[in-house]
């Protein structure tokens, strides 16, 4: 029984954790807390778990509620690290509308 509880419980994380930096890396969103796109919404190459990596190296700097934040990005920056892979077409798209569109062809 003691199985099937903590199977459900990883079953109703997962999505929770898939991917997050990728999201915000192509939404342009720098600060995990924000709503608001960065300064420079512009994606980067595996940005995704440069967030992740960014968010973990602070989830340790002020009191956390949750224990397991630390794991819970490392584990959303391998799945970044996946995701970061397969937007890597995007990314690039992105990257050179906003280069021409700056006039930096």
């Amino acid at each position: 029984m003691r199985h099937a509880a903590a199977l459900t419980l990883v079953l109703l994380l997962v999505p929770l954790i898939t991917g997050c930096g990728t999201f915000a890396n192509l939404s342009g969103k720098s600060d995990f807390h924000s709503v608001w796109p960065a300064a420079d919404p512009t994606p980067e190459f595996y940005g995704g778990v440069r967030n992740d990596i960014m968010w973990m190296q602070e989830s340790g700097e002020e009191p956390s509620f949750f224990a397991l934040d630390k794991w819970i990005f490392g584990v959303d920056a391998l799945a970044s690290s996946v995701a970061d892979t397969i937007t890597l077409p995007v990314v690039a798209l992105k990257r050179h509308e906003r280069k021409s569109a700056d006039g930096r062809d």
